[in-house]
């Protein structure tokens, strides 16, 4: 499940990312080089949250999650969908995609393991976006007689963003910064690591041996 998860997470971004490109270049504005932002913002949502841990808290982001989503589908799905200011639908559709991609990429920062695991991780980030990427460019429109690219990868945000909630309520925003693995004292000499709960007490992680009382001491939690 936490393999899945390092899959799925980028490849949400990524197809939110061609999804939104489409849609801003054939329902708002048939601008040149309109592509380049979208990117831009995609690009700097992963950036952003990688290079520092505390650019991501939960709160406020999950709550402005809920509000980029809605407005995304009421600019969408509304009977003035198609006569959508461009002042007003490049801004709101920028910002929702850097809202989705940092809930994203912050939940998939989350879940990065101990070093020794990390080929694995960035392989599966890269297999994810990729994934996304032909999904929405590729299969969609030959599987799909409209426009659906938009609404699925809408409902699959919020559909992750609720699972991460779920599966590891305290992996982020309680300790910003401190969710990736950091030595903490433990029995005998050797100590031990500190991981999310999700993460020490999954077996497809590869701490088989990390038992549910370490992963509530490192957490914090009785």
């Amino acid at each position: 499940m936490l393999s899945l998860g390092f899959v799925l997470l980028p490849a949400c971004a990524s197809a939110l990312l061609l999804a939104i490109t489409s849609h801003l270049s054939q329902n708002v504005a048939a601008i040149p080089l309109l592509w380049v932002l979208p990117l831009s913002v995609y690009l700097f949502s992963f950036i952003l949250r990688f290079e520092r841990a505390a650019w991501y808290r939960r709160n406020p982001y999950i709550e402005l999650l809920g509000v980029a989503l809605a407005g995304m589908a009421y600019a969408t799905f509304s009977q003035n969908a198609g006569v959508l200011p461009i002042q007003a639908g490049i801004p709101l559709f920028l910002l929702g995609l850097f809202i989705c991609c940092m809930v994203c990429h912050g939940e998939l920062a989350c879940l990065k393991p101990h070093p020794r695991y990390l080929t694995h991780f960035y392989l599966s980030v890269s297999a994810g976006g990729a994934a996304g990427g032909l999904l929405a460019g590729l299969a969609a429109p030959l599987l799909f007689n409209a426009y659906y690219e938009l609404p699925i990868g809408l409902v699959a945000a919020a559909a992750l963003a609720v699972t991460a909630l779920r599966a590891h309520p305290d992996a982020a925003g309680r300790h910003p910064g401190r969710e990736h693995l950091e030595p903490f004292p433990g029995p005998g000499a050797g100590g031990g690591w500190r991981v999310p709960c999700a993460l020490a007490t999954s077996p497809a992680s590869g701490f088989g041996r990390t038992t549910r009382a370490t992963c509530s001491r490192s957490c914090g939690r009785p």
